[in-house]
């Protein structure tokens, strides 16, 4: 049970909360906080004379730059390897050099296209310089090189007046 100064002491409490938030209620009362909104008033709309004025045409967009991609393969894979001057999207009209090199043990044979006609080859240098102007498939062909086989001999005859040696 509680004692009477206890309970004197949570009563005085209480009063202390009720009188805080009468306050609290009266300052916003005083102070219209929360209040109706008040409509702010529209300006007046000025007249402007409107001026014309003369815009330039947009300037006419660049064409736009027709690009092509040229890819690359060996047959047989192991044959050697190739590279290419320009990577990626190469533009309309470039000089593009493709350079086959054969690996140990083969030869380079040619360049082919590989929608053109299997039989032609485009070119049996291993540098192929061309201008782009579509998207191509080149294939650089590669064969065994032949086997070096034995060294050749070779026999000496020597003729004196005296013996013949040989």
């Amino acid at each position: 049970m509680e004692n009477g100064a206890s309970k004197k002491k949570n009563k005085t409490w209480w009063a202390l909360a009720i009188a805080i938030l009468i306050l609290i209620v009266i300052i916003f009362a005083v102070t219209n906080v929360g209040g109706p909104i008040e409509e702010a008033e529209e300006p007046e709309e000025e007249v402007v004379e409107e001026e014309t004025v003369f815009e330039e045409p947009d300037p006419e967009p660049e064409p736009a730059v027709e690009t092509f991609l040229i890819t690359l393969e060996m047959h047989p894979d192991v044959g050697g390897s190739a590279v290419i001057s320009e990577e990626g999207l190469i533009e309309a009209n470039t000089q593009v050099t493709v350079t086959a090199e054969a690996d140990q043990g083969f030869v380079f044979v040619s360049w082919k296209d590989a929608d053109l006609n299997w039989s032609d080859d485009i070119s049996t240098d291993a540098d192929y310089t061309f201008t782009v102007n579509s998207d191509r498939h080149l294939i650089a062909y590669f064969e065994p090189a032949p086997p070096l086989g034995d060294p050749p001999t070779f026999t000496i005859n020597i003729w004196s007046p005296n013996d013949n040696v040989s």
